[in-house]
């Protein structure tokens, strides 16, 4: 599916009134709604839209795909699509966290609850479904669930999420005993490896043939490698090399998006303010990498 066919979907099966609503969609399963933001993020990711320029100087948010990108998510926040997303940046609003059934022996998990129809979940995640499906916990009650491939943008077709890898071995070029190290390096990419790995319940393998669903589940397991991983831009992990105060850059978007989720700045103005702060705080960061730096360009002390 592409994202807004996915979307026009969680909106026919979304129940949010009443007693138990029922949520069409969410970017994880968490029962306090996660963090809506980054959510945000994962959505935007196979758009390959740039927070900032490639030299890490000047800020790239104040346009019109950003501004559409916000404005679709926080529109299927008002249209009660996805469940209430909180600001915990902000004083007493953990009091706002969804209290569910304690009854339910999943209370934590929205989509194990029955309170969510459809969530973007990692491979990990799925024993814990499988295993449950499989007892007789008190107070369960087993779903019938598959899964299907992210969903894509019409821009980028074909591209779903990002992949994470673990295990990614390398020698270095300085190792008293390369011969050893290769071999090693061979047999952790080989056969007889990929087909013991190929039983951990949490963990694909990158060689198909091993890949089987987990449990004895039947599944569409292709679904978790069946669409291109977002393309990962090797420039940007020189930047925060260079400028390991970057990421407070992104927590000034976060804080810029709930003013626009919350209705207190049109989307694009919050934008727009991200691009001035952002771009005054990108210029103390260069000036000085590694010191404390503050929105407008005021320095902070130590």
């Amino acid at each position: 599916m592409t994202w807004q066919e996915a979307f026009d979907l969680a909106k026919r099966v979304a129940k949010p009134d009443g007693d138990k609503p029922i949520y069409g969609f969410n970017f994880n399963t968490n029962a306090h709604g996660g963090d809506m933001y980054w959510a945000t993020q994962i959505y935007a990711q196979p758009l390959q839209l740039r927070m900032w320029d490639e030299k890490g100087e000047k800020m790239t948010v104040d346009s019109d795909q950003w501004e559409k990108v916000w404005t679709t998510m926080i529109q299927l926040q008002k249209d009660k699509v996805m469940p209430e997303a909180i600001d915990f940046s902000q004083p007493g609003n953990r009091a706002k966290m969804v209290q569910p059934d304690q009854n339910t022996p999943f209370a934590y998990d929205d989509f194990m609850s029955g309170r969510l129809a459809m969530a973007v979940i990692n491979y990990g995640w799925l024993p814990q479904l499988i295993n449950a499906n499989k007892s007789s916990i008190q107070g369960y009650t087993p779903i019938e669930w598959d899964v299907v491939s992210m969903p894509t943008h019409p821009e980028a077709p074909g591209i779903g999420g990002q992949i994470y890898m673990n295990g990614i071995m390398g020698i270095n070029v300085k190792a008293q005993n390369p011969q050893d190290a290769w071999k090693f390096i061979q047999f952790v990419n080989g056969e007889d490896w990929a087909r013991l790995k190929s039983h951990s319940s949490y963990q694909l393998v990158s060689r198909k043939k091993y890949i089987n669903p987990p449990g004895g589940a039947t599944f569409n397991i292709e679904a978790f490698y069946n669409t291109k991983p977002v393309p990962i831009n090797i420039n940007d992990y020189k930047i925060t090399r260079e400028l390991p105060n970057i990421y407070s850059v992104q927590g000034l978007g976060q804080q810029n998006f709930m003013q626009a989720l919350q209705g207190k700045m049109s989307v694009r103005d919050a934008l727009k303010k991200w691009q001035t702060d952002g771009d005054a705080m990108l210029k103390q960061m260069k000036e000085n990498p590694t010191g404390p730096i503050t929105p407008m360009g005021i320095s902070a002390e130590k």
